[in-house]
């Protein structure tokens, strides 16, 4: 095979991974939550012409320990932290949809309580399988949570 069709391919591939990503719609990034309250995390998934079985998402959060919250990173080594909510993902299309909104989910889950208070990382942890052959699909996602007393 030619590195120019190995190339072609990546890049294919590349682009469907990418067309599949899903987005943390709510809260948005920075915003703040209370400890032991609940919040509305919403999960949005684009539209695409190939099958998707989604099989869960996991919604995470872990307290930085930094007090900037532009310094918090964006993926903890030590593991996704507290988990709010592991299951199934069942994105669905409103209707009517004025606004062209992309195929969402949301979650209502609660942020600990006793959880330190400023910068969190809120992650999200995607798992499908795509295309005629379910290729399978991994990806995490993440935004700043501010959480207050």
């Amino acid at each position: 095979m030619k590195i120019s069709s190995l190339f072609a391919a990546g890049a294919l591939y590349a682009a469907s991974a990418f067309a599949q990503s899903v987005t943390i719609a709510a809260p948005p990034n920075m915003a703040t939550a209370a400890a032991g309250s609940d919040i509305v995390v919403q999960v949005d998934r684009p539209n695409f012409t190939s099958s998707v079985n989604e099989v869960a998402v996991v919604i995470a959060v872990f307290p930085c320990f930094v007090e900037e919250p532009e310094f918090c990173p964006a993926f903890q080594r030590d593991g996704v932290g507290a988990i709010l909510y592991s299951g199934p993902f069942d994105p669905y299309e409103l209707v009517p949809n004025p606004n062209n909104e992309p195929p969402q989910e949301s979650f209502t889950v609660k942020i600990p309580p006793g959880t330190k208070t400023g910068p969190a990382v809120l992650s999200l942890t995607h798992w499908s399988f795509i295309g005629a052959n379910n290729e399978y699909f991994f990806e995490t996602k993440n935004i700043t949570l501010v959480i207050t007393e």
